[in-house]
């Protein structure tokens, strides 16, 4: 059920949710448009000299590896930063990482920014002031002991290589000789220049050492910022991501929206309201009265309106057992149309050839007098007076033909309130009432009673325990859902038998009628004769006071019973 709910939402608010997308979409490509691109060099830097050494010693790997971890955030210090805008000649830098490259002895230096000859000058800078901070980098004060040891490591480098020319020349002059005495004298030299290679060896390391060559604790460049690669901005996954954003706040909002919205705007939703079922909703449209205050039935039979009320009819016929009984209608609160409703379902009734009687039970704002525009007095108050007060009046059928009132529909009869003398839930609880109901229910194929709406008053729920069936009617966009579940909640604790909801001034498109089809088939209907004039249904009530005494027109109705 919720997940209906939540396309229910979507096939509401379609149209803000494309609009929201359409203008995150459409705002994040004009802010996008206008970003610079960016660049992005890179320059890395190897620990040691493990790539170097052809045999390299455990040591030799891992320890490359833990000197890159702690020279990585070297190269984010202040000092490191000052030192490369100093020799760049800039007062700030771009944005740059420096990150030691896992289980490696790497060290990468990446520089983002707008200018790609910048980042490439700034990524080579701060790898050159990085090299500075190892101890194996040269001071500017030992420049010239430097070039000194440099020098004598190239002579010592000559000198082991004669040294191990000399030493292979001996022993191939060994291998020659046979006397005693020449072997002890090459043998001696040989040993003498071995021991003079050793030497020769140990010098050329420790000066090697001075100069931090082959050192572990050294850095050096591996490769430089030779380019500057273009990285951004990602337009499409800008715009699509903002968008997308878009599209699902606009969504929240308007789940948001429904849910604080509570008012009940089409029958489907009804279903997220109230376990009541859903009767037909009853339209509004351009072409008739705003407030729906006309017999729209009788006036315009083949309006859309007429239609709704015709299926209305249909519906609570299938819901009635053998097409007869009595039934109230009956609304929340005032004002919602129940009246309006009862007067035009009698009519459509009355239409399908049915006896009915509409009972005007509202006793404190009688409505139907002033539709049919009869008189309002005697009605049902002054029968339930006149039966209470006197148990033994016989002559119910000139009670009745003095209250019965004729419309121009001729099967249907109008029992207007009359004149209200005492309390009206007295009256209508009275069992005086449910007799007259149940004689009544025998002349007619249906009794239809306008009774007051539920909350405002207690009438109603008085009058459903003595009918058969009771209708509610509700406004579309004015009924709150705690309302509807307090009137089901109040009719199901009398023992109600609720035949479902009418939603009535519902909007043309949640009818499930197709009002174009219905306007052009009247239009039809009532096209431009040839003097002019269109054919209109007319309503001509017909002058109660004048026929009082005359018989009753249409089909005859069974004779009144005792009502006592």
């Amino acid at each position: 059920m919720e997940l209906e709910r939540l396309f229910a939402v979507l096939r509401k608010w379609w149209w803000f949710m494309l609009l929201a997308t359409l203008v995150a979409g459409v705002s994040s490509f004009l802010a996008v448009s206008r970003q610079p691109t960016i660049y992005q060099a890179r320059a890395v830097l190897i620990v040691g000299n493990v790539l170097n050494s052809p045999n390299p010693t455990g040591s030799q790997i891992s320890l490359p590896e833990q000197l890159a971890a702690l020279y990585t955030p070297i190269a984010e210090t202040q000092t490191v930063r000052d030192q490369t805008k100093e020799a760049l000649g800039l007062k700030s830098l771009p944005n740059y990482v420096a990150r030691s490259v896992p289980n490696t002895p790497f060290i990468e230096i990446v520089v983002t920014d707008t200018n790609p000859d910048r980042a490439k000058a700034v990524a080579n800078e701060l790898a050159n002031q990085l090299v500075l901070q190892s101890p194996a980098a040269p001071d500017p004060k030992d420049v010239e002991r430097d070039q000194f040891i440099n020098r004598q490591l190239v002579d010592l480098q000559v000198s082991i290589e004669e040294t191990e020319a000399e030493i292979l020349a001996k022993e191939d002059e060994l291998q020659k000789v046979t006397s005693a005495r020449d072997i002890a004298t090459l043998e001696a030299e040989i040993e003498g220049l071995r021991s003079k290679l050793r030497s020769t060896r140990s010098i050329y390391g420790d000066y090697a050492d001075l100069i931090g060559s082959g050192a572990v604790n050294s850095i050096s460049p591996f490769s430089s910022a030779d380019f500057a690669a273009p990285i951004g901005p990602n337009s499409m996954m800008t715009i699509v991501t903002v968008a997308a954003i878009g599209f699902v706040l606009a969504f929240g909002a308007a789940y948001l929206l429904e849910y604080l919205d509570d008012t009940v705007k089409k029958p489907e939703d009804l279903k997220w309201a109230t376990s009541m079922h859903a009767l037909p909703g009853i339209g509004r449209f351009e072409n008739e009265n705003d407030e729906q205050s006309g017999l729209i039935t009788l006036t315009e039979p083949r309006s859309p309106t007429s239609e709704s009320y015709r299926a209305l009819r249909t519906n609570i016929k299938a819901a009635v057992q053998d097409l007869h009984g009595t039934l109230l209608i009956t609304s929340a609160r005032p004002g919602e149309g129940k009246s309006v409703t009862s007067a035009n379902l009698a009519i459509a009734m009355a239409q399908q050839g049915h006896n009915v009687l509409l009972i005007d039970a509202d006793l404190r704002r009688p409505m139907q007098h002033h539709m049919f525009e009869l008189r309002r007095e005697p009605g049902l108050a002054d029968l339930l007076h006149e039966l209470n007060v006197n148990d033994h009046v016989k002559d119910i059928e000139g009670l009745l033909k003095g209250v019965l009132q004729r419309t121009p529909e001729r099967r249907l009869v109008v029992l207007t309130c009359g004149s209200v003398k005492q309390a009206a839930f007295e009256l209508l609880s009275s069992e005086i009432m449910h007799k007259i109901l149940e004689s009544l229910s025998h002349r007619f194929d249906f009794v239809i009673l306008d009774s007051p709406p539920v909350l405002a008053v207690s009438d109603a729920v008085a009058l459903s325990t003595q009918v058969d069936y009771v209708v509610v009617v509700a406004e579309a966009s004015r009924i709150r859902r705690k309302e509807l579940r307090e009137v089901e909640l109040r009719l199901q604790e009398a023992n109600a038998n609720i035949v479902g909801v009418a939603l009535n001034r519902v909007k043309a498109e949640n009818t499930g009628f197709y009002y174009t089809y219905y306007r052009e088939y009247t239009e039809q209907d009532t096209a431009p004769k040839k003097d002019g004039r269109r054919k209109k249904a007319k309503s001509t009530p017909i002058d109660n006071k004048q026929k009082d005494n005359e018989e009753w027109q249409g089909e005859p109705l069974a004779q009144p019973e005792n009502l006592t």
